[in-house]
């Protein structure tokens, strides 16, 4: 198991001259050699319970930060303390540091799993309740985060239909506005956007980039969606548009003529026939 802080003693050594005139003479200041050498902590497992009853203190007294150190100290002196190891986990857990305390449950299972004391069951059952506990927040916290990012991003997807749909509100439609619509319903559609839901607003895009003949799909299908309003005249007219602008004049004096006297674009239908009699004369 790796060690959880290395702590590490530095001891200088250093070097005595002697004058004498037995002795061979010193060497020359710039080349006196100075030992230097790093003596490492060795386990010490009494040491280590030591430490780990000041850090068992700690945490009684809610000193969090403290303790967590002590514990990884106690865990310097004897890597395989289970005990210490489950106290590390607590203290990570009460820190919020939730993923590092995941793992650390999980390592100090793995060392109770392992050691021979008398308590060792005790401590796996305890840091197995634990590492249940941090997992069931970690993995609520992922699933709302996924929740908001998902809501986040159907939000945008609607923003970017409400915006093309106002620029297609109007009667008069620019190639630009029209290109400009077009392209943030095919982002939403991208995105996962049903375009059926709007194929009134592509038909009108496309007719604006003069594509008379991919508005004719959408057009129809917006004629089958108003299927029981009231009044259908725009339908019918955005339909007639789209087939007069592909050469349909057939289907767009059907459309025409499905439109009702006193319906709101009925009075446009004489303007749209003479259309129709131009592309079938």
């Amino acid at each position: 198991m790796p060690r959880f802080i290395a702590l590490a003693v530095l001891a200088f050594g250093f070097t005595a001259v002697t004058a004498s005139a037995q002795t061979a003479p010193a060497p020359p200041a710039d080349t006196a050699v100075s030992d230097t050498t790093e003596t490492a902590i060795g386990p010490d497992p009494e040491r280590a319970r030591e430490i780990y009853r000041e850090a068992a203190d700690l945490l009684r007294e809610r000193n969090f930060e403290e303790a967590l150190v002590k514990y990884e100290e106690a865990l310097v002196y004897n890597e395989t303390y289970a005990a210490a190891g489950l106290g590390r986990a607590q203290s990570l857990a009460q820190l919020g540091r939730l993923e590092e305390s995941q793992t650390a449950f999980e390592q100090a299972v793995a060392l109770a799993e392992a050691s021979e004391a008398s308590n060792a069951d005790q401590i796996a059952a305890t840091a197995q309740r634990g590492l249940e506990q941090v997992s069931s927040v970690l993995a609520a916290r992922a699933e709302a985060a996924e929740q908001q990012a998902a809501a986040s991003a159907v939000q945008e997807m609607q923003n970017k239909v409400t915006q093309a749909t106002q620029m297609l509100a109007g009667n008069e439609i620019s190639y630009e506005q029209g290109a400009a619509a077009y392209a943030l319903l095919e982002q939403a559609r991208m995105e996962g956007y049903d375009a059926n839901l709007v194929a009134y607003y592509y038909a009108k895009a496309l007719l604006a980039m003069e594509r008379a003949a991919d508005a004719v799909a959408y057009a129809e299908t917006a004629v089958a969606q108003s299927e029981g309003q009231g009044d259908r005249s725009s339908y019918y007219i955005l339909l007639a548009q789209a087939h007069i602008g592909a050469g349909n004049a057939a289907e767009a004096r059907s459309a025409l003529e499905s439109i009702n006297e006193g319906e709101a674009w009925h009075g446009w239908v004489p303007h749209y026939m003479g259309q129709v009699d131009a592309l079938e004369g």
